[in-house]
């Protein structure tokens, strides 16, 4: 099993020290962003008892790039893809040759199941602008959006070889390009 498809141990992960940070009892604990942020908020409600409402891990853990290699579908566009992912050939690699003929592999499709893009009505064929999709991958230590680095950090939009210290691996959506919102492509 790869990372992200087990969303349990991600949900364990981060609930874990929440939920011994805010006590035990009487403690909700919730992902959804509010008021704008991406932080979870914890709040004392004796009544809820041991409730933990989930409804969005992945608000809090920037995926790192190879895990989107699931997106990666051949198709004559985005949109045809889309249309039918039960027919589409996976192409995990990024290239064409894994393709049939007059195909090419699309990138960041919705077949792959764990990730929503949105479509930018100004490409032609459907799908997210890959440019500035690739913008948002970040060389960084942490999949932890609160305390990842920005300042720090290097642009991967190849992936993690263009990533050069040691112990660090390359995030897709962060915030680090201050041109591009995650949210303008992927639906959080």
């Amino acid at each position: 099993r790869r990372w992200y498809e087990n969303k349990c141990f991600v949900a364990w992960i981060i609930l874990v020290p929440l939920i011994i940070a805010g006590g035990i009892a009487g403690v909700v604990v919730s992902l959804n962003k509010k008021n704008g942020g991406s932080s979870p908020t914890v709040i004392n409600d004796p009544t809820a008892g041991n409730q933990v409402n989930i409804t969005n891990a992945f608000t809090l853990i920037m995926p790192p790039t190879y895990a989107l290699a699931d997106t990666y579908y051949c198709g004559l566009s985005w949109n045809a893809v889309n249309e039918d992912c039960s027919s589409a050939t996976p192409c995990p690699s990024g290239s064409n040759s894994e393709c049939p003929v007059f195909e090419d592999c699309i990138p960041f499709t919705n077949c792959g199941k764990d990730f929503v893009f949105l479509s930018d009505s100004t490409v032609q064929g459907g799908g997210p602008d890959v440019d500035d999709v690739k913008s948002t991958f970040y060389c960084g230590a942490t999949m932890d959006s609160d305390n990842f680095d920005c300042d720090e950090s290097t642009p991967c939009p190849n992936g993690p070889s263009d990533c050069t210290k040691e112990n660090e691996g390359c995030f897709a959506f962060t915030r680090c390009n201050a041109e591009v919102s995650p949210e303008s492509f992927i639906n959080t």
